[in-house]
């Protein structure tokens, strides 16, 4: 199972559901049956897959071939010291063309053009208070954007934290408070595909564009 640094991770899916924002995403778990040193142990299961509904493999065998060392982080990984929960031992894959495969988390770090339209807001005082990326602090409104192009995350609702600002070269905050607005943007492709922090400051993204600015 193994070759050089590469090696087979296989189990059998015991538990898989669709994400209820997202529909290209699934959790659930699987029970690894190798590598031998991981044999019998259960752990979490995230993939991505944006051609087939993958709970078809629901008490069925999979595989993927890791590098080594990613593997032993998936299932053993490290304290996190920039955040209060620490991370569970999961599974990321991706199904392309019939196959699993690691995902390449640097292939979604490209930026991606995306369209969408604001669905909500839920104003500071009502929300949870302070939003952490490592350990930066961040507290606003937190604004939903409904995304409709590209086509492959249509539907997907992603989450911008939204605080006034003086910074050039950035749209006023007002105007992502405007339930109904069109909004233009780029991001990196990871937040469309499972917003890793669970939000995005407003300032952090690119080329925005309001409905209201381009009529």
């Amino acid at each position: 199972m193994n070759s050089g640094n590469q090696i087979v991770a296989i189990g059998t899916v015991t538990e898989l559901v669709r994400a209820p924002n997202g529909s290209f995403r699934y959790y659930g778990k699987i029970k690894l049956s190798a590598p031998n040193r991981y044999r019998g142990r259960e752990i979490g299961l995230f993939v991505i897959s944006h051609e087939h509904d993958v709970r078809d493999f629901i008490g069925k065998s999979i595989s993927a071939s890791f590098e080594n060392d990613e593997l032993t982080r998936s299932v053993e990984p490290h304290p996190d010291p920039f955040s209060f929960s620490q991370p569970e031992p999961q599974l990321p894959l991706e199904y392309q063309h019939g196959d699993f495969a690691p995902i390449d988390y640097v292939s979604y770090t490209k930026a991606i053009s995306a369209h969408g339209v604001i669905r909500d807001l839920k104003p500071k005082d009502k929300n949870e208070g302070i939003y952490f990326i490592f350990d930066m602090g961040y507290e606003g409104d937190m604004v939903s954007v409904e995304i409709m192009e590209p086509a492959k995350y249509k539907g997907t609702v992603i989450h911008v934290l939204v605080f006034n600002s003086n910074r050039i070269g950035h749209e006023r905050s007002t105007q992502w408070r405007e339930i109904g607005e069109e909004v233009a943007f780029n991001v990196p492709e990871s937040t469309l595909a499972w917003e890793p922090w669970g939000f995005l400051p407003y300032d952090e993204m690119d080329s925005v564009t309001f409905t209201s600015n381009a009529r």
